[in-house]
């Protein structure tokens, strides 16, 4: 599999991008390489920008919507997370290197959808973030539990719903956490999931929760899933630019 990925490479280092591959994009003036995706690894640091592990997804992603219960109001609220399909990490050796962990290598794995979010909206393209807040009660709060972080709200009394129901615990309305089949099919069938379609990979910095369950999602799930075109894009693929509004 081949993509393209733009790279943050600073001018004093272009050079040795250039050598092994990377090339310039006049138009938004940033480096990227375009090629296999084991050949990333190359790229590393200029991808990675210092993380440990940086997750890469390609071509689309989904934002996936459900009800919970609010604890204070006992009122229906909105709850989202994202959905990665098709996906890489990219992986910092600690020794100046870096390695691909590529999912094509988990069949069973592919073609399933696996719930993510960040607890730092900075960590959300910038106008993937402007349609959430306009669209949904998400934005950076206070946990008890985690502190300071990006998250769900209430829509109608303003609290927040905590990012470690929804994202780690069994029984969350977002999750395919269940031991209960029927429970399972029941909740997959109450989500709206909506897919966002991108022309080159992303490099991101979230947080995946694999569950053995994942298939249910496309399963279940509301199908078929809305195609959403995020407002200012030019067409169902948005680019990289419009992404990151350059």
């Amino acid at each position: 599999m081949t993509a393209k990925i733009y790279l943050n490479v600073p001018y004093a280092e272009k050079d040795s991008a250039k050598s092994i591959g990377a090339c310039w994009d006049a138009k938004i003036k940033k480096w990227y390489f375009e090629g296999p995706i084991e050949a990333f690894s190359k790229f590393g640091k200029w991808i990675a920008e210092g993380r440990e592990q940086t997750l890469i997804i390609f071509e689309n992603f989904c934002i996936i919507e459900a009800l919970r219960m609010c604890f204070r109001c006992n009122k229906k609220t909105r709850v989202i997370g994202f959905g990665v399909w098709d996906h890489s990490w990219l992986i910092d050796e600690d020794n100046g290197t870096y390695s691909i962990k590529d999912f094509e290598d988990y069949p069973e794995m592919e073609d399933d959808i696996h719930l993510a979010w960040t607890e730092d909206e900075n960590n959300v393209p910038p106008l993937l973030l402007s349609y959430l807040k306009s669209k949904y009660n998400v934005k950076t709060g206070h946990s008890n539990v985690a502190g300071k972080c990006f998250a769900n709200h209430c829509d109608h009394c303003g609290v927040i719903q905590g990012n470690n129901y929804l994202f780690s615990e069994m029984g969350s309305p977002l999750s395919t956490e269940t031991p209960v089949e029927e429970e399972l099919i029941e909740r997959m069938k109450q989500l709206k999931i909506y897919n966002v379609y991108t022309d080159t990979a992303l490099p991101l910095n979230w947080d995946i929760t694999y569950c053995s369950n994942d298939w249910a999602y496309v399963a279940y799930g509301n199908k078929p899933f809305e195609h959403l075109i995020l407002p200012g894009t030019e067409d169902m693929f948005t680019s990289y630019s419009e992404m990151f509004k350059i």
